[in-house]
Order: structure tokens, then sequence, then C-alpha cells
């Protein structure tokens, strides 16, 4: 859509002027040809924030669509915790898409007000690399989280054996797993993600109905729950 600027600004001084006069205020002469441009550029800002957050929308669909097979894992878990896990598991893609995006909106932003763009690309760069260096273990452990999540290595309850240390898991997050000391109860190990690598799961498993010979109706026996030990590398 094409603007005639000329045709802009003379209406925004005929309405400028007209409410100026009916305040009883005297707008500065200066700032009436500035209107049309700074409307153009407001203008401008709701496109640029209107077409990201759609872009936003759509990709996390398919982000969503992606980590589908992920979320089925761990269907015998407890409810309450496959339902912590969904959301952990739907929220670090989301968090990571919704910075990239708003990071790319607004050095567009910056752009429509004519501010020089070198600088700008120059900063996001210099921060870009001071988290990286800075914030390397904590990204670190929050990938190794995710990955720990995402294949159900384990969750609260599991019995886990890193290295040396043997407990109970008490709380996983993306950035440390919490175990309570097999041998002491008292103890509390705090793990960061990154660090448990190498590992024996020993949790209780829904062990499969077997058919037994009972009465003429043929009735089955449910089974119960017996440990099983896993080794993760």
């Amino acid at each position: 859509m094409c603007y005639d600027i000329a045709v802009l600004r003379a209406q925004f001084r005929v309405l400028g002027q007209s409410e100026c006069e009916a305040e009883g205020t005297a707008m500065p002469p200066e700032l009436i040809p500035k209107l049309p441009d700074l409307a153009m550029k407001a203008v401008r800002i709701f496109e640029i924030a209107l077409v990201f957050e759609l872009l936003v929308f759509f990709i996390g669909k398919r982000v969503d669509y992606y980590i589908g097979p992920l979320l089925g894992a761990g269907a015998g878990r407890d409810p309450t915790w496959r339902l912590r896990r969904r959301n952990k598991l739907r929220s670090g893609p989301r968090g990571v898409l919704r910075v990239l995006m708003y990071t790319l909106a607004f050095l567009m932003i910056f752009a429509v007000f004519d501010v020089p763009m070198e600088p700008v690309y120059l900063a996001v760069l210099a921060v870009v690399i001071a988290a990286s260096v800075i914030l390397r273990p904590l990204f670190q452990d929050m990938c190794a989280g995710y990955i720990i999540l995402a294949e159900d290595r384990f969750a609260p309850g599991d019995q886990i054996k890193v290295g040396e240390v043997v407990g109970t898991v008490e709380g996983l997050t993306l950035r440390q797993t919490t175990l309570r000391d097999a041998q002491n109860s008292e103890v509390v190990h705090l793990l960061p993600n990154r660090e448990v690598t190498r590992l024996t799961v020993r949790r209780p498993v829904q062990e499969p109905a077997r058919p037994t010979a009972s009465d003429d109706k043929g009735t089955q026996r449910s089974s119960g729950k017996i440990p099983s030990e896993t080794s993760v590398k």
C-alpha cells in the first residue's frame, strides 16, 4: 500500500492543530512534520511483532509435533511426574525459540528507527560469546538434563548409582539431580546433570500378566512388580 507523505503530513497538521486548539495548548511546530513518520514506524513495529508472534506459534506447533514421540515414554510413571516431564520437554525448545525470534524482532525494530546496526550486531555478538563462555557449565547441565528427561532414563523414586554414589532420586530438574543417600538418609547429593553420564538404574517395572490354570472361565491372576536394573552410558 502506497502512502502520500505530503497528504499525511497535511492531515496530521490539521488534526494536531485542531486538538491543540480544543485543549487550549500549542503543539511545537517542529513536531508536526514528524507525525506521519512516527505513525508509519508504529505500523511497521506492529507488523514485525505480529509476524514474529505468528512464526513463534506455528514453529512451536511443529516442535511439539517432532517431540511428540518422546512424550509417550514413561507410561508407567506417576501421573504427576509425567505431567511435569511433558511440560519441561515442551517448554525447553519453546523457550529457545522465543529467545531467538524476539532477538531478531528487536534487531528489526532498531532498524526501523534508523539505528546504526553495526554496533548493535557487535554488541549482540559480544553478549553471545560472553554468555557461551561464562554460562557454559549451566548450558551443559541443561542440555544433559533435557536428554535425561527425553529418554526417560530415571525419575523420582528410582534408585541409581552414579560412580560411587548410590541413592534414591528425589528431584530432577534441567540443571541437577537430587539423590537421597542409600546408606545415610540424612545425606543428600546434588549432582550436576552433566556429571550423570554412566549410571545404573534400579526401578520397579510392571511384569506382563501370565496365564494361569484356574477355573473353567479362564481367569488370570494379575502379576506384581519386580525390580529391574538397567545400565545407561
